[in-house]
């Protein structure tokens, strides 16, 4: 067998073992997903049921369960979502990214005007890739920039975007809460935070999710932060994706 035929063989074998694993990391979450959820329904059942008959330790257990009980099934939701994103990936398309962004902050209109937020953008690229996938990263983005604000502070977003031979650089900023120089490192990780869950809730999911996106998508992300000042998420995409 020539080196080239072992390499192949070895790529398929790793191939396999990642699709075995892939489904049974969703096997796994899918189920634990669906006990998380009757832990939730029936706890809240019984409290509607019978909270009159409980004193206050007692109640105080009970939101403990439940609130546990959400948050458990919230991370498991969101690292299903992050185990099927490489199989679930479609047929790259070529598409306007203002048609992904004008549908994006459609989707999120309801906090903008809660924020009294304003988000900008100028002129954008037709880009290739996974429709749903890049609307999802955008998402994430926005949705952190209206989300992680500060209190005395409209949100504002800024989304700009460069070109060269090879990809697209695009830059999301704002003026937000910004992430301290300890943070940055873990805002990417799975279940990692790049703020303190005493200041904003979350599970430390939606930069993992959005890392991988691009990363599918043949780029990278960074970025650029300043505590109480705001931060800017940077991402390239590849004009020619090969998967």
């Amino acid at each position: 067998m020539s080196t080239e035929e072992e390499l192949l063989k070895v790529q398929k074998q790793l191939q396999s073992v990642k699709a075995e694993y892939e489904e049974y990391t969703y096997a796994v979450s899918h189920d634990l997903v669906a006990s998380l959820r009757q832990i939730e329904g029936f706890s809240k059942l019984v409290h509607a049921r019978h909270a009159d008959q409980f004193d206050e330790k007692t109640k105080r257990h009970f939101d403990l369960i439940v609130s546990g009980a959400i948050k458990g099934r919230e991370i498991l939701e969101a690292l299903l979502s992050y185990s099927r994103l490489s199989t679930a990936i479609k047929p790259s398309t070529e598409f306007a990214c203002t048609q992904l962004i004008e549908e994006t902050v459609t989707q999120l209109s309801s906090l903008i005007d809660k924020t009294d937020a304003n988000v900008s953008y100028g002129d954008m690229p037709n880009i290739v890739g996974d429709f749903t996938q890049l609307q999802q990263l955008f998402y994430i983005l926005i949705h952190n920039a209206l989300h992680y604000r500060t209190p005395e502070c409209s949100p504002i977003v800024l989304i700009d975007v460069q070109e060269d031979e090879r990809q697209w650089q695009f830059n999301i900023s704002d003026n937000g809460m910004g992430m301290s120089d300890h943070l940055i490192g873990k805002a990417f990780t799975i279940l990692g935070r790049g703020v303190s869950d005493k200041e904003y809730t979350g599970v430390g999911m939606g930069l993992a999710i959005a890392k991988s996106i691009v990363s599918l998508h043949g780029g990278k992300i960074w970025v650029t932060s300043e505590k109480n000042k705001g931060s800017s998420f940077y991402f390239t995409l590849a004009k020619d994706i090969q998967r």
